[in-house]
This record gives structure tokens, sequence and C-alpha cells, in this order.
């Protein structure tokens, strides 16, 4: 051993024990711990998810938000690729088969639907709406139906909703219309009923009456609604609650107006106008029909069938429509075609 001398910063000298070879012997001084700083990335919590946040929470970091296990055959969130009729997504799809179908759905499974509205109509001229922008123009196309109401429970429930009482649909019970404004004034249909003898069973937003009326056929006056959503119309065998499947019906009128359903014709952005072929709508100026509907509305619920599936994506065959970016997507059990299946088993063995 020896010693060795060393110059510190302000210019003392102090001796320092070094081994034969210079090797320093001396040790410092221990001082006192300083303050825990945060986990290293090595002391991250358990069990991470995809698009979980990673947070502070109870003095530890932890996982926040909570996770909801995909059942099997979900995928997602995913965002849409309309160039390339593409789904990305953050899991391996490469067990789907081409041809499969697919539906927009929640973490769960489940179908999802989601509402498009444009902006509150600014004025109406005859068939032709016009907006204040032309926002969520991009969510509707010609052809689509706008209707503001649905009919369901019938076969031909077009028929009930074009306005022409020469046009008729037999119904085969309960005829349901179901609006997507509240509607005001006497509801009446018309009918080609010509029974005699029967009545109707009318539940209007739940509540059950019983209508017998004076004429079968023609406008028959069912009842006065104060904030009508809901109609179902059952044409019954006299005083039994047995459905008449002769039940004839042609249209609806509720305070003196047609109800009509409502298709786009035309769509111009730079206006911005949508043009309809009927249906009742309301401008902001006080134009249209008074009750009619102030907003023009579309429902998306993606839907198509898969083309290949990959590590990363979906990528969509050209029936695929309305994809909304962040839901899932899920594959129902279904029938598939053994070659299909036979095909994709070889293509992930050679992986």
């Amino acid at each position: 051993m020896a010693i060795l001398y060393g110059t510190q910063s302000n210019g003392e000298t102090l001796p320092v024990l070094v081994d034969q070879f210079g090797n320093l012997l001396a040790k410092g001084i221990e001082g006192p711990p300083g303050p825990e700083g945060p986990p290293g990335v090595g002391q991250l919590p358990p069990n991470p998810y995809e698009g979980a946040i990673l947070g502070w929470e109870d003095g530890e970091l932890a996982w926040l938000g909570g996770s909801v296990p995909l059942p099997a055959g979900t995928y997602g969130p995913y965002t849409y690729e309309a160039g390339n009729e593409q789904l990305n997504i953050p899991q391996d799809a490469s067990a789907l088969v081409n041809g499969q179908q697919l539906y927009m759905s929640d973490p769960y499974g489940e179908v999802a639907t989601v509402n498009y509205l444009t902006d509150a109509i600014k004025s109406v001229n005859g068939n032709l709406l016009t907006f204040p922008t032309d926002n969520n123009f991009d969510k509707f196309e010609v052809g689509d139906v706008v209707s503001n109401y649905t009919v369901t429970g019938c076969p031909n429930p077009a028929a009930l909703l074009d306005g022409n009482t020469s046009t008729t649909s037999n119904s085969e019970g309960t005829v349901t219309l179901t609006s997507l404004t509240a509607l005001t004034g006497l509801v009446e249909i018309f009918s080609e009923g010509s029974t005699g003898g029967d009545r109707y069973r009318i539940e209007a937003n739940d509540t059950t009456t019983f209508y017998t009326p004076t004429n079968l056929t023609g406008w028959v006056s069912l009842y006065t609604a104060t904030s009508l959503t809901e109609l179902k119309v059952t044409r019954v065998f006299g005083d039994s609650d047995t459905p008449n499947n002769e039940q004839r019906l042609s249209a609806y009128r509720v305070n003196g107006v047609v109800l009509t359903a409502s298709t786009i014709t035309a769509i111009d952005d730079t206006v911005p106008s949508i043009t309809v072929d009927g249906g009742q709508w309301l401008g902001a100026d006080g134009s249209g029909t008074q009750g009619g509907e102030t907003y023009v509305e579309t429902t998306w619920s993606g839907e198509g069938s898969v083309f290949v599936g990959l590590d990363g994506a979906i990528v969509l065959r050209n029936n695929n429509k309305e994809w909304s970016n962040d839901f899932y997507v899920t594959a129902p059990e279904q029938r598939i075609a053994a070659r299909k299946v036979a095909a994709n088993a070889r293509k992930l063995r050679k992986k």
C-alpha cells in the first residue's frame, strides 16, 4: 500500500490510500438516503392490456380505466380506411376466413349503431331542404331512406308510407308505427276492411285501448294523440282479442297530414341542401310542415365480409358499408365452406 496526495478544487491536498498498482482503496463516507423515485420501466404494473392508461393511484403506478375482455370473434377498437376498405385493429385477425361475415359492435360483441344528424333545417321549399352548413353531409348518400316514420309488422310497409290510399298492405297481426318526432292531433288510418262487427286494439305509447269504429272502410278515426311516439294497431274479431288477418291498411294521417316516408334524391354540399321525395319537414324559418322533423338523421351500423384477415388489420370485400371509427368488429358464429377453412389453415401453417 502507498499514500498519494490528491488536490481538491479549492487547492487543498489530502492523502489518499492506494495499493501498489495505484488503485484507490479508501471509500467515501455514505450519506443519508435520498427520496425514493418512481419505479423504472422494469417495475411497471402487471397485466397491461390494449389501450390501457398508465397513471398514479394509491401511491403507486397502476393501469387506469379498467379493461373489457373481448369475447371470441371480436376485435378492436378499429379505425376504418375507406380508400383501402380496411379495418385497422390491435389484434391478429389471421384466423378470419375469406367471405366471413362481420358487423360493427361494442366491446361485448353486441351490434352497435351510431346516429348522425345534420344541422337544424334552415328552410323548406317543397322537397328541397337547405341548411346553414354541410355538417355530416358525408354520412348521407342518394338513395338513403331518411323517413320520419318506420312501419313494421306487415308484408309491404312501404305501402303505408307512400301517401297513396290506393296501395294496400294486408296485416298479419299488429302493425307498428314508430315516429322520430312526437306526433300530436287526431290519429287516423285508411282501412279497406269490409267485415262488420270487428274493432281495433290500439297500443299508443304503452297505453292499450279498444275502439269500435262505425265504418271499417275509408279514414277511420282512432283517437287524439298528445305526444305519440309509437302506435300499434291490431284489428280483432268482435269482442275478442284474436287478430283478424283481413285487416288492410293503406295510410296513416295525424292532424290531417298524411304520413309519408322520405328518400334522398340529391345532395348539394355547396348550397348546402338535400332533396327528398316526401316526408314532413320543418325549417327554422317556419317553412314546411308544422310538427315535421327539424333534422335529417341517418343511422350507421357497419357490416360487411372478410377479404383477408391480417395481423393488425382486416381487409374487407367490396360489400362493406357504414363503419364508424373507434367501435369494435365482430365475426359471429356462422357456417363457412370447409374448403375455405382448410385453405386458411394451410396459410397459417406456412407462417
